[in-house]
């Protein structure tokens, strides 16, 4: 499976400019990850991880300029984007603040040809940013299976500082996770744990880790 990892900017508060992020990377992704070494193309990325909160942003001052900005399942946001996978045949993992009536997460979404694949909210969360106003998530670690040129894959999904706690990535290893994406809003001072919590959790589970 190849899978392109994308570090990318953010426009916070405007999830329609970050739609358009999306589709521009998804547009750019076989000429920058689809190069073999000897320049012949390698086909499309089948994943592409994109970070923690990029349709939404994570810098939020209060859960009400939060909330504002969340997005509902049902956004035609995941519609525009599940059409951007279908005409490639991919799947996506997009982070995003969810509203879901009164209650606010941090979310992660994985997206494919027919649609929303799966929703992880987010578990562990410290006092930065948009984590201090979101509600725990409610739903369990789980891996899914789609399809992939090989044949199906089963995908985890984490955010951020999930990772920083062997027993969640342990769940989905168990769970039969081949692959764990995890979008991440890693803060500069965080440099050591890029450094050293995927090729950890990777080694400790036996599966590949995909950080963005």
């Amino acid at each position: 499976m190849l899978i392109a990892c994308v570090q990318s900017d953010v426009s916070f508060a405007d999830p329609q400019a970050n739609l358009q992020r999306v589709l521009n990377w998804l547009d750019r992704a076989e000429s920058i990850a689809g190069q073999s070494s000897a320049g012949q193309s390698s086909g499309f990325p089948e994943l592409l991880v994109f970070p923690e909160c990029l349709l939404t942003g994570y810098c939020f001052d209060s859960r009400q300029q939060a909330m504002e900005v969340a997005l509902p399942e049902t956004s035609p946001i995941f519609a525009s984007i599940a059409g951007a996978a279908q005409q490639r045949q991919c799947h996506v993992s997009v982070g995003f603040l969810e509203r879901s009536g009164q209650q606010l997460f941090n979310s992660a979404a994985l997206i494919g040809p027919v649609g929303i694949v799966s929703v992880y909210r987010k578990i562990h969360l410290p006092h930065l940013g948009v984590d201090r106003f979101v509600d725990r998530g409610d739903r369990p670690y789980r891996a899914v299976a789609v399809d992939g040129a090989g044949g199906s894959v089963k995908i985890g999904l984490a955010i951020c500082y999930d990772a920083s706690f062997p027993e969640p990535m342990r769940v989905l290893g168990l769970d039969g996770a081949e692959i764990i994406a995890l979008g991440t809003n890693w803060p500069v001072e965080a440099t050591r744990t890029p450094e050293l919590v995927p090729p950890a959790r990777s080694m400790e589970n036996h599966l590949y880790f995909v950080a963005a």
